[in-house]
């Protein structure tokens, strides 16, 4: 059997703000890059997998929320992301009296103006509250952000969970975790190097992924 692609998360989040946004440009903004960046990382990437991933201004292939497929690929479902509400011990300590935070009062981050993953939060926690909202739109900035206590935020459980054990992250009292469904989006063709890369998504998202 061929070996599978080696699949740099950088290049996939590429791949996905393309899908999203539209553009290059657009996709360099929410990720916080250079266009010439992003051309990078999907330049390389095609490289990795031996296909042509956009055709047209098409992407052929991406990670997606999306459930429905768009004409011409076939969408399935891959697992959920699981976000964890997030703060720096210092935020955390200036807006809580004993166990009780004064979640309208402490600041909040958002990765851009379509993040909801803070405000599904609250809502879960039955809280209608409008507090201070920082934007940082790039993923490791986001975290960075956080981690500096500028506000709390939904960051990916992997993603931050060096930052709980060592104590410069904990949870925020009061609100749930949050699941994303992603879907894999692929274009319908009979092309070898596409069938591997998807096969590729299917096997990291069973490492990285939540099932049901």
């Amino acid at each position: 059997m061929p070996q599978l692609c080696f699949m740099n998360l950088d290049q996939l989040q590429a791949l996905r703000a393309i899908a999203d946004e539209g553009s290059f440009e657009a996709a360099a903004y929410e990720l916080g890059v250079s266009a010439s960046a992003v051309s990078q990382r999907i330049r390389a990437l095609e490289r990795e997998v031996g296909q042509v991933l956009l055709r047209r201004g098409e992407v052929l292939a991406a990670v997606t929320t999306e459930p429905q497929p768009v004409q011409g690929c076939a969408a399935e479902p891959l697992g959920s992301m699981r976000y964890v509400p997030l703060a720096s011990p210092a935020l955390l300590a200036r807006h809580a009296a004993g166990d009780v935070v004064d979640l309208g009062a402490m600041p909040m981050m958002r990765y851009n103006a379509k993040d909801d993953l803070q405000r599904l939060a609250l809502s879960g926690a039955g809280l209608d509250v409008a507090p201070p909202t920082h934007l940082a739109p790039s993923f490791d900035g986001f975290h960075r952000s956080v981690r500096a206590g500028l506000g709390w935020g939904m960051l990916v459980d992997a993603q931050a969970v060096e930052d709980v054990r060592a104590g410069r992250l904990v949870r925020v009292p009061g609100l749930d975790d949050v699941l994303v469904p992603l879907y894999w989006q692929a274009a319908t063709l009979p092309v070898t190097r596409l069938v591997r890369l998807t096969r590729a998504v299917r096997e990291a998202a069973q490492r990285t992924l939540e099932r049901g």
